[in-house]
């Protein structure tokens, strides 16, 4: 099988985000089923106030130009939902340019974007009633129609 043109494109930006920090971290289990006891994430060295320096404002690099109109953010909400705002920025001629400002994450959301060519995406969380923990960031350019 040969890849297609788009999967070679996809594979020579050769940066990508992929952030899975939960209970399957601890039960060496690859997906969730939802039903696992919360008592099972209980890291002994874990310091929450560093994710949320880091996590407040994510920014995510790219080798080259990408196209993308949608955002997958999710949160881990086993001690519960956290994030209350947050807002989505590219660079434009020098500044960032907000592309969405929003309202909570919650276990998974998908924001639908304008199509965005950039080598540059900023998350920064605005508002959150605890440190923040997010457990997944992921950009799509999603077919038309």
């Amino acid at each position: 099988m040969v890849p297609t043109k788009a999967q070679l494109e996809w594979q020579d930006l050769e940066n990508y985000l992929f952030i899975h920090f939960g209970p399957n971290t601890f039960t060496d289990k690859k997906w969730e089923d939802g039903k696992e006891d919360p008592k099972v994430f209980n890291p002994m060295q874990f310091d929450t106030r560093q994710w949320a320096r880091t996590a407040k404002r994510a920014q995510l690099h790219f080798r080259k130009a990408m196209t993308f109109n949608r955002l997958l953010l999710q949160e881990y909400i086993a001690p519960g939902q956290r994030v209350q705002r947050f807002r989505v920025e590219v660079p434009d001629h020098g500044q960032y340019k907000e592309i969405a400002n929003e309202t909570t994450i919650g276990h998974k959301r998908i924001l639908l974007l304008p199509a965005t060519k950039t080598r540059e995406v900023r998350i920064t969380i605005t508002g959150a009633k605890a440190c923040p923990v997010l457990s997944e960031v992921q950009l799509f350019n999603a077919p038309k129609g």
